[in-house]
This record gives structure tokens, sequence and C-alpha cells, in this order.
């Protein structure tokens, strides 16, 4: 079972404010970099990647509290993230980079209040005066920052609708089926753009019922783990058909199976967001994961 990690971007926000808290430092490296004697180009080229990542991982965030906006469509965009993270990166490393030469200038050739001695040379100390004669690096790049955030936006919809017309003879997603799946149901889908694998052909139809297979559940953002109890030991082929499958957020799995929950007053425990019997999702409706103990499982097809 595989899946595609940037695909499900969206969907990890917890873990994209957490990527973005760690990555706003990044937006004074090239202050920095710019104050460092001697070549830069290294530092530089470092530094427009944790930028880069900045804007990539702020983009992600706001497509997914997008979300929540009510649509009166019942069609959404498609972009490629995968694509979008490819041309950021690329475009951010050209544009930095030959941008470099101009911002040392800027730096070293603006009005110095305090300046360094050495040997009769006086040198940038990084004091200046507050007349606002020098921007920062931040400040200078931020308007050709979101231009290049809006290129990339714009060419990652445009080859994902070209691809989506190419393959399923649309050019917009259509989400309508996904009514019709209970896992589906009770996950908040996306409203105007989305980069999440929800194609109607990418999921399992048997007779009149759809099937989310787990990789489009781990995607959305779930995990399954099964009581350690009766996790199958000697011959997983004899498992008993009506075993319950349990559904978590990813957010809590690796604290689910260290089990530190049992550690953890009730209130404060795990929510369970359904479980899985032959094959049938039933909502968890806010549960807690209890006292037992739980193992990982690949997870099974949900209706």
């Amino acid at each position: 079972m595989t899946y595609d990690l940037a695909a499900g971007m969206e969907r990890r926000k917890l873990v994209l404010f957490f990527w973005i808290c760690s990555r706003t430092m990044s937006l004074v490296y090239p202050d920095v970099v710019r104050v460092v004697p001697g070549p830069t180009t290294f530092f530089w080229f470092l530094s427009t990647l944790l930028v880069c990542s900045f804007y990539i991982c702020t983009f992600a965030i706001l497509l997914g509290w997008l979300s929540y906006v009510p649509s009166p469509f019942k069609r959404v965009i498609t972009i490629s993230l995968n694509a979008m993270n490819q041309l950021s990166f690329l475009g951010f490393e050209t544009v930095y980079m030959s941008a470099l030469p101009w911002i040392l200038e800027n730096y070293r050739q603006s009005p110095q209040a305090l300046s360094l001695n050495i040997s009769g040379v006086l040198h940038p100390s990084g004091a200046y005066a507050n007349d606002g004669q020098l921007s920062s690096a931040f400040s200078l790049l931020f308007p050709t920052s979101m231009i290049i955030i809006a290129i990339c936006m714009i060419m990652s919809v445009s080859l994902s609708t070209y691809y989506h017309k190419r393959k399923y003879n649309s050019f917009f997603l259509s989400l309508e089926w996904a009514r019709t799946n209970g896992f589906l149901s009770h996950c908040t889908m996306p409203n105007w753009m989305t980069g999440l694998p929800l194609d109607e052909l990418k999921v399992i139809k048997i007779g009149n019922k759809l099937f989310c297979k787990p990789s489009t559940q781990a995607t959305l953002g779930f995990a399954t783990v099964i009581p350690a109890k009766s996790a199958p030991i000697v011959n997983p082929a004899n498992k008993n058909e009506d075993e319950t499958y349990i559904l978590v957020s990813v957010n809590s799995l690796l604290l689910t199976l260290a089990s530190l929950h049992l550690w953890l007053p009730k209130v404060f425990q795990p929510k369970i967001f359904g479980t899985s019997t032959k094959n049938e999702f039933t909502s968890g409706r806010g549960v807690g994961l209890g006292r037992d103990r739980y193992v990982h499982h690949r997870g099974t097809c949900l209706n």
C-alpha cells in the first residue's frame, strides 16, 4: 500500500502549523546571509530553500482551510501539489539566486550609522540610521515571492486540469459520488480547490457500492489500528471476518501505538473517528480509545 504524501498536505493542518512555526525564523536568514563577509552563494541557496518551504507550507494550510468555505458548486478545481512544490523550489532558487547581487548591493551601499574601522578601512557593522533607508531582504523580495507562488499555482492547476481532462474527460473534479460512501460522507470534503486524489475511478466499485481504499484513507489523514489482543500472530489468513477495525487520526497514531493514551484522562484521549466491520463504516461519535493497547493495521476498504 502506497500513497502520495504531497497530495495529502492540505489535510495535515497540525503538521503544517508546526512546520510554519519552525520555518518562520527562516524569513530572516537572507538578512543574516548578506551580513556574512566573503562568498555567500551557498548560504543564500540554503536560506532560499527554507524560505520557499515556508511559503509552500503556508499555501498548503490555506488550501486546507479553503475546504471550510461553503461553495455553491458541485465540482472543484484540481491542483497538483507535487508540481506546485517542485515548480516553487525551482522558481524561488532561480529568482533569488539572480537577485543576490542586488540584495548585497542594497545592503553594503546603504548609509551606515556605525562602521567598524579595521586597518583604516570602514566596514559595515549592521548599524544603520532608523530612517527607513535600508529595507530587509524579506520586504524587498516579498512581492516577487508572491508572484512566484501565484505563477506556480496557475501552472500546477493548469497541469492538473489538463491531466484530469485527458484521463477523466472532465475539467473539474466531481465529489457527488462521495456522498454515497459512508466513510467519505463523514470526512470534510474539499471546496473550491483540492489536491486530494478523490476521483471516482480511483475507488473500488462492487455492485452499486463504492469502497474507499486504505491508501485514500491515509491520504485523508486516517490510520487503522486494532486491539493488540486481537492481532493475528500465527496465520493471518484465518482472521475473523467480523473483526472490527478502528480508525484514528494520523496525528494521534504515535500516541496510540505507544499506549500513551492509557496515561491520559479520558477527556484528553485520542478520539475514535470510526470503526469498520465487514467493510462497513460506522462513525465513532467522539468516543475515546479506552484502556486497550493497539497495534497498527494496513486497513480495509470502506463503504
